[in-house]
């Protein structure tokens, strides 16, 4: 690490003095961009990759179209693009870092270096199927990576790279059609690349994990317990082997914890339960891992703890998951990304308030998790349109800033007809690396807000005694369903307080839910005898009123 961060110190003094000493000064700007990059790669620090994009995008600036460095810096910048849709999920990143990939390996010079842009191309086509499931750029993807595998000699350093990935692409074509012959290719192709990596190569623990994950997915089709446990053999050899301070460290941890969550639910074996937990908090607890992943683990551990009626451990780690979606569901995000960020981490308010019930935490601590779940997952341009008179009032020029950046990351047909035109603001960057921008100042913006007196609640979840306020027209029923437990939280003007719904079950929802008759005469029934009637009863309607004064519920 100290040599990475010597080499990016003199990269800045060689990009400061570049535009005086040197007539290309792009390379210089590129230079540091890979080393910025590298170190976001090992620390996971984003605003690392945040200026490695800024500086690799400047070397493209600097770059007329026929320069026979062009193809380098735009698969650089490609590169960086999709590490960070691999971090915010922000699709806008992806598209633009396959059409700096495309355009990359139209001006490439060589077989060699067209290999090694085919092989970007095919994993960068494989992220957008991931995300829209569009066969073709799957089959696209398949296609490019075997290009990428073929005009390259297995003695060479980079084929297991390129194979490796032509075994994700055909993984995900398995995933899709159910085609064995795709899946056995996949795990062939890993054992070969594992059987070609020395054992003390860096990346020898991605590629054991790769194979895992398709024994995984083997033992998941047929059922041999032998996979399950090839795999679990393999990712403790990939643990043993990756740097422990490395990012990816948390993958695997959460890969092993829930092979032996599998295997625990096969035999029953409670050293695998204790084990699959051990791990899954280890993964849990990695700062510098994707925020995704540590809501995953965390939400395995929730799940384990169910199992083991371990409510205080469940807690802690609902409470931890809760405080990390925030970390995932970015200001900047385009509503179609925030919907496939939330179908990751679907599930865990609901479970988390059930928990904390389980555990004796009280209804205020619940209502807490739901809204604190429900806040976070809706921070949308649409509840940012809150009045904000008293704040230009008190602090104009915050005011100003905010509306500015809230609107700033408005969609492109709802923007003013008269701002600028973005060929005349803006050269490589493209509307997500601005979105993102923007995104970034307006959360800086929104902290600030909250630093002033009488605005440290600015767009929060309603705390408790607000919504008891807000309970003098009418009680707020907040109905709850988790696998553990399903519940009312009664919010009155004087009270918030719990009801147990013991006859509302999570997979009964779910049953009606797929028999597609939920506004049956017999669906509605249900609904009465296990929710509505129980929750009015508590709430002492009990009779028609007299007249027409119809008590409200919220």
């Amino acid at each position: 690490m100290a040599d990475l961060e010597e080499s990016i110190q003199v990269a800045w003094q060689a990009v400061d003095a570049a535009p005086e000493r040197y007539l290309n000064p792009a390379i210089y700007f590129n230079d540091l961009g890979v080393a910025l990059g590298d170190k976001y790669l090992r620390t996971g620090a984003i605003a690392d990759l945040d200026e490695a994009i800024r500086v690799t995008g400047q070397a493209l600036d600097m770059t007329s179209e026929d320069h026979p460095k062009r193809a380098l810096y735009l698969n650089n910048l490609g590169s960086q693009l999709h590490d960070r849709y691999s971090k915010t999920q922000a699709m806008a990143d992806l598209e633009e870092s396959i059409q700096f990939t495309r355009q990359a390996v139209n001006g490439a010079s060589n077989q060699e270096e067209r290999a090694g842009l085919l092989h970007n191309l095919g994993h960068r086509l494989g992220s957008r199927y991931s995300r829209t499931r569009a066969m073709a750029d799957l089959e696209e993807a398949i296609y490019v990576a075997r290009q990428a595998v073929d005009i390259t000699s297995k003695d060479h350093p980079n084929w297991t790279m390129y194979t490796t990935n032509l075994g994700v692409q055909l993984h995900k074509r398995y995933s899709t059609t159910r085609e064995m012959a795709s899946l056995e290719q996949a795990i062939q192709l890993a054992r070969h690349v594992v059987d070609a990596t020395p054992e003390a190569h860096p990346s020898r623990a991605g590629h054991l994990r790769n194979l895992g994950h398709r024994l995984e997915a083997k033992y998941s089709r047929t059922g041999d317990i032998a996979d399950l446990n090839e795999n679990i053999q393999i990712t403790r050899q990939a643990i043993n082997v990756a740097p422990k301070d490395h990012p990816r460290q948390a993958d695997l941890l959460k890969g092993l914890g829930a092979a032996l969550m599998k295997r625990f639910r096969r035999t029953r074996a409670v050293a695998d339960l204790e084990e699959a937990i051990a791990h899954l908090r280890s993964a849990s607890g990695q700062s510098n891992a994707s925020a995704v992943t540590r809501i995953q683990a965390c939400y395995a551990i929730v799940l384990a703890s169910i199992v083991t009626s371990d409510w205080r451990q469940g807690y802690e780690a609902s409470d931890i998951a809760i405080r990390l979606i925030s970390k995932v569901t970015s200001r900047s995000l385009e509503v179609s990304d925030k919907q496939h960020v939330l179908r990751q981490v679907a599930g865990i308010a609901s479970n988390a308030a059930a928990i904390a019930l389980q555990a004796e935490k009280g209804a205020s601590v619940a209502l807490r998790l739901l809204e604190q779940g429900r806040g976070l997952l809706a921070t949308s341009l649409e509840e940012m349109r809150t009045d904000i008179l008293g704040l230009r009032e008190r602090y104009p020029e915050l005011a100003d800033q905010f509306v500015r950046l809230r609107d700033e990351l408005e969609p492109p047909a709802t923007r003013s007809a008269d701002l600028p035109d973005e060929d005349q603001m803006y050269s490589w960057q493209g509307r997500g690396t601005r979105r993102y921008d923007a995104g970034n100042k307006l959360d800086k913006a929104i902290d600030e807000i909250r630093k002033r007196p009488r605005f440290e609640d600015f767009l929060t979840a309603p705390s408790g005694r607000e919504m008891q306020v807000a309970a003098r027209s009418g009680p707020i029923i907040v109905i709850n369903v988790g696998q553990c437990r399903c519940d009312a939280v009664l919010v009155e003007e004087h009270r918030i307080r719990v009801l147990a719904l013991p006859y509302l079950k999570s997979q009964d929802i779910k049953k009606k839910v797929q028999s597609g008759s939920l506004g049956s005469p017999m669906v509605l029934e249900w609904l009465w005898d296990v929710a509505a009637n129980p929750i009015l009863d508590a709430l002492g309607f009990l009779q028609p009123p007299l007249g027409d004064n119809w008590p409200h519920v919220w």
